[in-house]
């Protein structure tokens, strides 16, 4: 370690290695791809392997837009106005990656027209605002007055990702890494030695880690979660190491030589920090579902490159511009003094601190009750979110594609369909049946189902399907059943399944890391509980906001909350000490990082993500590491 620091303070070293990871940056940031990011659910199930058969099919080549006419005053539309309408259907057909499949549907009010159009998915992924321009344009093109044309579906909810994805969210990022270091430097230029390292690396950890996603084959739906936690960790271990550069440098006033201390003291902080969220993300890579599995990886290298480019720049660079950056003073030393004295003051009593304290977070955590836990569907973008109202009135029992059967063509090939068909209608749930086209030895039969979509109603409609296909045996058993009921179905599975393998691996990793790290036992153990106890409260908060949220995205919230708290509280504990408010500044900091996420972010399920570890985070800030564990640590100490 001696020689490491040498290395990295050194007078003539520290240049060079400044340097030459800024060289690096530069060029990851030129030469790496940008990643593309998938809006599919990927959830293990019959749903995705449905999902995965359509997308092959010459019918479903692509992206779907949805284009909704309605009259501005509400009324039915009239002849002349189906009239022009079919005249822009008739348009939309020409450039539509499958012609044969886009037809007016005219609701039962006869106030609502839409139709489906399948278009190129590589165009979309190329520049979805454009193709979203052009639909719209042939769409609204000779309508009467008073007749209004609006976009939806897969293709405006693309135009929302690519319009306020990762730009906007890395812009609020880089503010608040500027904001951040500033006060943990309290330098009008010191800031810049920490800052400069950290926004590329940021970006290049979560360009390097979805770009991994991808090659392995994993959904890449990660993205914008990865530069939250890449930020959040990065901003954390950039005022750790700031901070206790501070502290070193107000013993010493020697920059070089405190730069050398503050690498030999906070290193086992930083070391702990990333171990506990690789551990983590290796864990996610138990999960059932593919983009579950993307996102561990990713964060597992994201974390792995924030930590390594942090602990070779950002020592060299304090070492360069020690001058600019204050020493604490003494009366302002030490995160220790700061928890010794708070433990001091309620040593005798730090049962009821940690009891108050769990039952705060236990009133938090009574709003789960609230809670609906399925994925959501419904686009973001205003118009688009209009043009789904509509449907969702005109159109309740949905427009088709609720559920999509997959039957073997050895069934299909009869006129009656056989058991698959009739097993179907026997349901009272169902409306219609209607067969599809075929591929790759399956045939597709479309349900019309009587309940809304979404609802409880035809989540065990699909369900009893599902089990009596399997009952029935033969090439019956190997009907595929999917669609975006289906999808909720498996999603709820797929996250029940995770709970019972990836929670409890991330758990146990966390907690043994802590313990080695650490080298007790009685403090990881509350340090656990207590941010559990944390995640609850954010649970219970998010699920009072949102009502809905994605299953999935809460078990990755679950993992992702749970690391992210421990590593800074490991962070804090083994060497990265400073100033009396440091600790408060990099929960803050990750807290509104993700704040950022639940506001920007482009998918329901990352904004569940960002919203119950943004409570999350702010709570094991001020509420855990502030007030609960102080006492606790206080005392398990006197008895050690």
């Amino acid at each position: 370690m001696k020689v490491i620091a040498e290395l990295l303070t050194g007078r003539r070293s520290a240049p060079i290695v400044l340097i030459a990871v800024l060289v690096a940056l530069g060029l990851a940031l030129i030469l790496l791809p940008r990643a593309t990011v998938s809006a599919g659910q990927g959830t293990a199930g019959d749903s995705e392997l449905v999902a995965q058969w359509q997308s092959q099919t010459p019918a479903a080549d692509g992206e779907t837009a949805i284009l909704v006419w309605t009259r501005a005053d509400g009324d039915a539309l009239s002849g002349s106005d189906r009239a022009a309408v079919e005249a822009s259907v008739a348009a939309l057909r020409a450039q539509s990656v499958a012609p044969k499949s886009v037809w007016a549907q005219l609701s039962d009010d006869r106030t609502v027209i839409l139709a489906v159009v399948p278009v190129d998915d590589s165009e979309v992924q190329r520049d979805a605002a454009t193709v979203a321009s052009r639909l719209t344009a042939t769409a609204r093109a000779g309508l009467p007055s008073g007749v209004q044309a609006r976009l939806t579906g897969d293709v405006a909810s693309a135009v929302a990702a690519q319009q306020t994805g990762d730009v906007t969210l890395l812009l609020w990022l880089i503010i608040l890494a500027i904001v951040a270091v500033i006060l943990a430097t309290r330098s009008a230029l010191g800031w810049l030695a920490p800052l400069v390292p950290l926004v590329p690396a940021a970006v290049v950890a979560q360009l390097l880690g979805t770009d991994a996603g991808g090659a392995l084959g994993l959904t890449a739906v990660g993205s914008e979660v990865t530069l939250a936690v890449t930020f959040g960790v990065g901003i954390a271990f950039a005022c750790a190491l700031a901070i206790r550069y501070r502290k070193e440098l107000s013993d010493s006033r020697n920059g070089r030589e405190a730069a050398w201390l503050t690498v030999t003291a906070a290193t086992p902080g930083l070391v702990a920090g990333t171990a506990v969220l690789v551990g983590a993300g290796l864990a996610m890579l138990l999960a059932s579902d593919s983009p579950t599995r993307g996102l561990g990886l990713a964060i597992v290298i994201g974390v792995v490159v924030v930590g390594l480019v942090l602990f070779l720049a950002v020592p060299a660079a304090l070492s360069l511009f020690w001058r600019s950056a204050p020493a604490i003073a003494s009366a302002a030393l030490g995160t220790r003094a700061a928890s010794t004295s708070h433990g001091a003051r309620t040593g005798p009593r730090p049962v009821l601190v940690a009891i108050g304290g769990v039952v705060v977070l236990g009133l938090l955590a009574i709003g789960t009750i609230a809670a609906t836990f399925a994925p959501a569907t419904a686009p973001t973008g205003s118009e688009s979110a209009q043009a789904r109202a509509f449907i969702d009135r005109a159109f309740p029992r949905g427009y088709g594609n609720q559920a999509i059967m997959l039957v073997p063509d050895e069934l299909a090939g009869s006129t009656s369909v056989h058991a698959p068909t009739s097993l179907a209608m026997v349901f009272t749930q169902v409306h219609s049946v209607t067969r599809g086209p075929s591929h790759d030895g399956r045939t597709e039969l479309v349900l019309d189902l009587q309940a809304d979509p979404g609802s409880a109603q035809a989540v065990t409609t699909i369900r009893d399907l599902r089990q009596r296909l399997a009952r029935t045996g033969g090439l019956t058993a190997r009907t595929l059943v999917g669609g975006p009921d289906a999808t909720i179905v498996d999603s709820q599975a797929a996250a029940v399944g995770d709970l019972g393998i990836v929670v409890p691996a991330a758990l146990v990793l966390v907690l043994l890391l802590i313990i080695l790290m650490t080298r007790t036992v009685v403090l990881p153990v509350a340090v656990l509980i207590a941010e559990i106890l944390v995640f609850l409260a954010g649970l219970g908060v998010a699920s009072v906001v949102l009502h809905r949220l994605d299953p999935i995205a809460v078990v990755a919230a679950l993992v992702i909350s749970v690391a992210l708290c421990a590593s800074v509280t490991a962070l804090i504990g083994l060497g990265a000490r400073g100033a009396r408010f440091g600790p408060l500044v990099q929960g803050v900091a990750i807290a509104v990082a993700f704040g950022f996420l639940a506001v920007f972010g482009a998918s329901a399920g990352t904004r569940d993500i960002g919203l119950i570890v943004a409570v999350s985070s702010l709570l094991d800030a001020v509420l855990v590491r502030a007030v609960m564990l102080p006492p606790v640590a206080t005392k398990v100490g006197r008895a050690a």
